[in-house]
């Protein structure tokens, strides 16, 4: 399916400030420690990097939150989005583009959300925000800037690598 990228790139989602006073975490692979905006530009260079272009459209009247296209190379994004749920769709949809994804298929879903939760979660962060929130899980997700589901879904995946390595 082709289709026209609507609105502009490189907006930050409704919400995003400067200021917001966030949790400080840290992306996997660098250790350094981000706010909320700082992931959103972590995530826009990461897709820079893929060759992919973001843009913003309307989408959740469509039931979506974002797409891939990998014909165009393309991920479109509702920027009406509460912030932690825009950069799980941004990192979920550069999973779709980083594994070269061009259909929807529950194996590639699957894939796509494990690759987003190593690119939002660094596994030290994790225990510390665990830690922190003493078990809550809303208070986790909120301390590492990510929806309760990816949390669940984080979780889920260190519960099967403990069972795959017993």
């Amino acid at each position: 399916m082709l289709w026209t990228p609507l609105g502009c790139t490189r907006r930050a989602p409704k919400g995003y400030t400067q200021s917001t006073p966030l949790p400080a975490v840290s992306t996997k692979t660098s250790h350094t420690p981000v706010t909320l905006p700082n992931m959103h530009t972590h995530l826009h260079d990461y897709a820079d990097q893929l060759g992919v272009t973001i843009t913003h459209a309307t989408l959740l009247e469509q039931g979506k939150e974002a797409d891939y296209n990998h014909a165009t190379r393309t991920i479109r994004i509702d920027p009406r989005l509460p912030p932690t749920h825009y950069l799980w769709a941004l990192a979920h949809e550069l999973g779709h583009a980083h594994y070269g994804h061009t259909t929807n298929t529950p194996r590639n879903e699957h894939k796509a959300d494990k690759h987003a939760l190593t690119l939002l979660i660094n596994p030290s962060d994790y225990i510390t925000a665990e830690t922190e929130a003493d078990g809550n899980p809303e208070h986790t997700a909120a301390l590492l800037g990510i929806p309760l589901h990816a949390l669940y879904l984080y979780q889920q995946r260190l519960t099967q690598n403990r069972a795959d390595s017993g």
